[in-house]
């Protein structure tokens, strides 16, 4: 996998989805100090840039088994080295590639078999990033639901340039517009999702639990799907309040809702090009 310039501006529009990949995060901008070298044409800017994740492929050279490639030498394009050379990232990355070899040499398979998701669920009980949500934290009993919630795409952050650190904020207390994500679960599994206003309704997110899996919450011999009072039974368990069917939900409670009760994360396996495998 080549990571580039443009991977990292627009995560969820250019190219392959890379970032549901992802097992670093950096923050730091574009930058070359090709300034330095007057002999060097001067047509490299500082690019204004989100945050960003680093796609676990960069890390697994194409044509060689058995070879983990990590600080400097990973599969980015000129211009994105600019920005996963700094030590943050480089760490971050070291860690990633240490945890794919560790599960290669005990699952005695190559580093190119063994699962995207694999190696990012060993990260996360590590309490390591694989999103760059900056405004949920790993010491959060959110911070796992809402890492895998994102890496699935079903919600997806804003990323924002800002000087030396820049940002991609989850907004985690916002409300959910429904528009997008009618489109983001498409991607994930193609149903008929209908919401009766801009943002979605609690009621409304658990109708999204039946229709990805429809035996949720089935009890008896009828197998008469039972979502909302199982839902209703466990919610305060999840960390969440309120619960009210005819509120609107926020996308922290949807992330913990999906994640508690159909696990997208664990539920469709992905290609290194962060494409669904069916």
């Amino acid at each position: 996998t080549r990571f580039t310039m443009r991977h990292i501006a627009e995560p969820f529009t250019f190219g392959d989805p890379l970032y549901r990949t992802g097992i670093s995060v950096g923050d730091y901008p574009i930058d070359h100090h090709h300034g330095k070298n007057p002999s060097v044409a001067q047509h490299l800017d500082f690019y204004s840039i989100p945050s960003y994740n680093v796609p676990l492929g960069a890390l697994i050279p194409k044509n060689f088994d058995n070879l983990i490639i990590a600080e400097k030498g990973i599969s980015v394009s000129n211009v994105a080295n600019g920005s996963t050379r700094l030590q943050p990232c480089v760490l971050l990355t070291g860690q990633a590639a240490g945890t794919m070899a560790a599960l290669s040499s005990l699952k005695k398979e190559k580093p190119a078999e063994i699962p995207v998701r694999t190696v990012q669920n060993s990260l996360l009980q590590a309490k390591a990033y694989i999103m760059p949500y900056i405004d949920i934290m790993p010491t959060s009993p959110y911070f796992e639901a809402v890492q895998k919630i994102g890496a699935t795409g079903i919600l997806r952050g804003k990323g924002i340039p800002y000087r030396w650190a820049n940002q991609t904020w989850f907004y985690p207390d916002s409300m959910v517009e429904a528009k997008s994500l009618c489109e983001n679960l498409n991607e994930f599994k193609q149903a008929a999702y209908v919401f009766s206003g801009k943002h979605v309704l609690v009621s409304e997110a658990i109708t999204i639990v039946e229709k990805i899996r429809p035996n949720f919450g089935a009890q008896g011999s009828n197998k008469t799907p039972k979502a909302s009072a199982v839902i209703k039974s466990k919610w305060k368990n999840w960390g969440l309040t309120n619960f009210d069917p005819n509120r609107h939900i926020t996308r922290l409670e949807l992330a913990v809702l999906l994640q508690k009760t159909v696990d997208p994360f664990a539920m469709k396996a992905i290609n290194h090009q962060g494409r669904f495998k069916e």
